[in-house]
């Protein structure tokens, strides 16, 4: 996945955890890919960080720790690794260690 790609997937995250598109200081943020959003503007606490890690693996593939979200502190700086990590690679799961193989992939049996 991209960066974008997973920007997309983070903010819509965010969002169903949060719901920032109620919220004026960031409703017209989330939809610009240009404005970063810093975790802890939003107030992401361990629970929502944990809610959001799933969201994220289940759409990229990467088991994103909680001490992404310090590492990484914002929504671009975490898409960027996050893309980094799973190889660009469309659907992103592939280079993932716990991924299954995909037929014609070189981890088949």
């Amino acid at each position: 996945m991209t960066p974008l790609e997973v920007r997309t997937v983070i903010i819509q995250g965010l969002e169903k955890a949060l719901g920032l598109s109620n919220d004026p200081r960031f409703a017209r943020r989330i939809t610009d890919p240009a404005a970063d959003i810093r975790f802890d503007e939003v107030e992401l606490d361990s629970l929502y960080a944990t809610e959001l890690s799933l969201t994220i693996e289940d759409e990229t593939g990467y088991v994103c720790d909680l001490g992404d979200f310090l590492c990484y502190p914002s929504v671009d700086a975490l898409a960027a690794f996050i893309a980094e990590q799973t190889g660009g690679e469309p659907g992103g799961k592939r280079d993932h260690p716990d991924a299954p193989a995909v037929s014609g992939d070189a981890k088949s049996p």
